[in-house]
């Protein structure tokens, strides 16, 4: 199978999306877009042996791919429009290619995003980038909040369930079978937040993805805002199943450190506390206050 045969087989079925602001997409020379808007991009790069094993599950990355890279580019308050693919693996492979592109385009199809294309190369391991466009309407922007001492910090979701996934994979923790598949599902094939772009788009919030976990995501965002935080232990969020495992997992602290690349955190002017969380609400979200931004340079765990 040539290149050609490849994209055409696998990635340019237009069953999947066929938005109207694509003028030329995939199987051209380059794709042509439409739009009044500005243009957010945001990129991820996942590679073999680093960010997943040989072993992983195809579908499992290319839901991994489109969904953290989505995460990315909503936490920019810009809404998903096309997404560009560049794909290197040793040869074609029709059953992992099968079964990554349909879980890649399932996310895509979900979040009205079209692929317009891309790039096919040989590589000694698998390697995938993938780029994803966004509108952000000018008349509706505005600028992302830099934080500043007394901003109220917020999860929109619920801590802890990769963490408690990653033990589970360890064999140190043991589960019932139910409660394994469901925190495997939310390590594999996590949910994007989809429709929050239209809150950061419209509100002065500073978003970012939970991808080290929350305190080390936090202490890089303040730091470069040259301020602190403090997040208060009793108010992280989980679901039912790691509450009851708190203990085993080391202490409510531990919510602080697990890494959730899908889940965002929001740091929040004070006099915009009202309308933020209403806004989540309707957007069908959960948000949970969780700590306070300060002068003082560190973040700070409070018990």
């Amino acid at each position: 199978m040539n290149e050609f045969e490849l994209i055409k087989h696998f990635f340019a079925d237009t069953r999947h999306i066929s938005r109207t602001d694509v003028l030329t997409g995939i199987g051209d020379d380059a794709a042509r877009v439409h739009s009044q808007h500005a243009v957010i991009t945001t990129n991820l790069l996942l590679q073999e042996q680093i960010d997943f094993q040989p072993n992983d599950a195809a579908a499992s990355i290319g839901h991994m791919l489109m969904a953290r890279t989505l995460t990315l580019l909503i936490a920019q308050g810009a809404q998903p429009a096309w997404a560009m693919l560049s794909l290197s693996m040793p040869k074609a492979d029709s059953s992992w290619l099968e079964a990554f592109s349909e879980a890649l385009l399932q996310i895509a199809r979900l979040a009205d995003v079209q692929l317009i294309g891309g790039d096919t190369t040989r590589s000694p391991n698998i390697r995938l980038l993938l780029s994803c466009h966004g509108l952000l309407p000018r008349e509706q922007s505005v600028q992302a909040h830099q934080p500043k001492p007394g901003d109220l910090i917020y999860v929109v979701g619920s801590l802890g369930d990769n963490s408690l996934a990653i033990l589970a994979l360890q064999e140190e923790i043991h589960l019932p079978t139910a409660v394994k598949r469901a925190v495997l599902d939310s390590l594999y094939y996590p949910a994007p937040p989809l429709g929050l772009d239209k809150i950061l788009a419209t509100l002065p919030v500073l978003a970012f993805p939970l991808t080290t976990g929350l305190y080390a995501s936090l202490d890089e965002v303040v730091n470069e805002a040259c301020c602190g935080a403090s997040l208060y232990v009793d108010q992280l969020p989980c679901d039912g199943q790691v509450e009851s495992r708190l203990q085993q997992l080391g202490g409510r602290a531990m919510l602080s450190e697990s890494p959730q690349p899908c889940t965002l955190a929001m740091i929040v002017p004070s006099d915009q506390q009202a309308l933020f969380e209403q806004s989540v609400t309707d957007c069908g979200y959960c948000a949970t206050w969780v700590g306070v931004t300060e002068s003082l340079p560190e973040v700070r765990l409070v018990d």
